[in-house]
């Protein structure tokens, strides 16, 4: 084990999340059936929701842009960022971040000021990566407030 010091968090596809979204979907679909309206515009309205469906899939599983990775060191406190293309983003700042039991949301700034939101849903990473990491940005997170009061 490398110790405690060094994060290295790989993240995969969430199952639950990618199930959640198809059953808003497929109850969207099934409220449209049962609606009183007429058949053209029940057919329009499905084939809407499919295609919203489609791009939300593309979202989650395909965008070139999507987060896979962050490596991190308390040490240095930095955290990178590295999407699927291999890109790496370089944190500045954490604005904001937020666990929950299902999964982590962060509001970031790069080293460029572009904002990031990250999300990591427990079921796409390994348990002891999530715990470690929501470990790190608790730590991280105290101590750039303690900085930025101190300045």
């Amino acid at each position: 084990m490398s110790g405690f010091s060094h994060l290295n968090v790989d993240i995969g596809f969430s199952p639950k999340l990618i199930c959640a979204v198809g059953l808003c979907h497929l109850s969207a679909v099934i409220a449209i059936v049962m609606a009183d309206i007429p058949m053209t515009l029940s057919l329009l309205c499905i084939v809407m929701v499919l295609c919203f469906f489609h791009l939300t899939l593309h979202e989650l599983m395909l965008k070139q842009t999507a987060i896979v990775g962050i490596e991190g060191s308390i040490k240095d406190n930095h955290l990178i960022l590295i999407d699927r293309v291999g890109n790496e983003y370089i944190l500045s700042e954490i604005q904001h971040f937020s666990t929950t039991p299902f999964m982590i949301l962060m509001k970031c700034l790069d080293q460029h000021s572009k904002q990031l939101w990250v999300y990591i849903p427990k079921d796409a990473v390994s348990v002891d990566a999530y715990r470690r990491l929501n470990v790190y940005l608790n730590f991280a997170f105290a101590l750039q407030r303690q900085a930025s009061k101190n300045s």
